[in-house]
């Protein structure tokens, strides 16, 4: 899973919890498991959120360090040198070095856009064009309505 855009954490944080509360009564079914034992540690999702302000990553790290889910979500700092970013690299290293080296899983099955608006479409095709966005990905884009 990949947001792009923090801010504060808020919708990591709601995504994070939504994705473990299933994740959790899916392996309670399984298992029949009294949710007594560590099998949140064989989940194989991960959250990378990715942020370009340095104060909004910051305090999006400190509020998920806050709420419990640091093993879970990873804020991602990306940077702009004035002509583009490095979403596409910090993504990569990101996944590599959250859920491994295997290239089948530096595929983003979902990705929640949420950040400069301007942006999404040219930040979707270079997640696209790097292979990381392929035929089965679950995209969504908020307030898409305020791009120019």
């Amino acid at each position: 899973l990949v947001e792009l855009g923090t801010y504060c954490g808020y919708a990591s944080i709601l995504m994070g919890r939504a994705i473990l509360e299933s994740e959790s009564n899916k392996l309670l079914e399984d298992d029949g498991d009294d949710g007594g034992g560590d099998d949140m540690d064989d989940m194989a999702c991960h959250l990378i959120t990715t942020e370009i302000n340095r104060e909004y990553a910051e305090i999006a790290t400190e509020m998920i360090t806050l709420c419990g889910m640091d093993d879970f979500i990873t804020v991602t700092q990306i940077s702009y040198d004035g002509h583009d970013t490095d979403l596409v690299r910090s993504v990569r290293e990101s996944l590599k070095t959250t859920i491994g080296e295997d290239a089948k899983q530096q595929q983003i099955d979902f990705l929640f856009i949420d950040h400069d608006k301007d942006s999404y479409k040219s930040d979707l095709i270079k997640l696209e064009s790097s292979g990381m966005i392929c035929r089965g990905t679950k995209v969504v884009a908020d307030n898409v309505l305020f791009a120019n």
